[in-house]
């Protein structure tokens, strides 16, 4: 049999494995009991199902979901799945990537966030550079040093100036010289 969740197809099965993974991550996390319906809807809709017979617009909502939800859950296990996201088509599903990504705080996604800086939409550029900041990894600090370095050779102020707002909101001090920039926690 099939069942159809916002005019997506799913089998029983597919149903059945998304509960599983949902309730064992819901008992891992301790997700609240008001946002079950919301990270379960989520779960199903995207990353651990494949849907069938789905239009696009479907198939990059249902991917945009699971990216939430899997955020949501901050298991490091989703970061293979997140990072690959991070390419999709759709900006959408970018954009949740990258905030899940920034939710998990797990650095081993901070090489595919530090490809996302240079996305072509500029929400899922921010989001990236906000996810590198939660990560606090020095590779990830590193990286977002060295865009503000470029947007600043290039005379974009305002987005040197973000990039220097959202590392001081994680507590790194940026100190400009003569030899380029460095930066200390403070």
């Amino acid at each position: 049999g099939l069942y159809v969740i916002a005019g997506v197809f799913y089998t029983v099965s597919q149903l059945s494995a998304a509960e599983v993974f949902y309730r064992e991550s819901r008992a891992a996390r301790g997700v609240t009991r008001q946002r079950y319906r919301y990270v379960f809807a989520g779960t199903i809709a995207g990353l651990y199902l494949r849907p069938f017979g789905a239009r696009d617009w479907q198939v990059a909502l249902a991917g945009a979901l699971a990216a939430w939800a899997l955020g949501e859950i901050e298991s490091p296990a989703a970061v293979p799945g997140l990072v690959q996201t991070l390419t999709d088509s759709d900006v959408e599903v970018r954009r949740q990537s990258a905030w899940a990504l920034g939710e998990i705080e797990h650095a081993t996604g901070v090489n595919s966030l530090v490809l996302a800086l240079k996305d072509s939409d500029w929400q899922v550029r921010r989001t990236a550079a906000w996810a590198l900041g939660e990560i606090e990894d020095p590779a990830a600090i590193d990286a977002l040093v060295a865009r503000r370095s470029a947007a600043r050779k290039s005379r974009d102020f305002a987005g040197s100036d973000r990039i220097r707002d959202e590392l001081a909101a994680h507590g790194v001090v940026l100190e400009d010289g003569p030899a380029g920039t460095s930066w200390r926690w403070r």
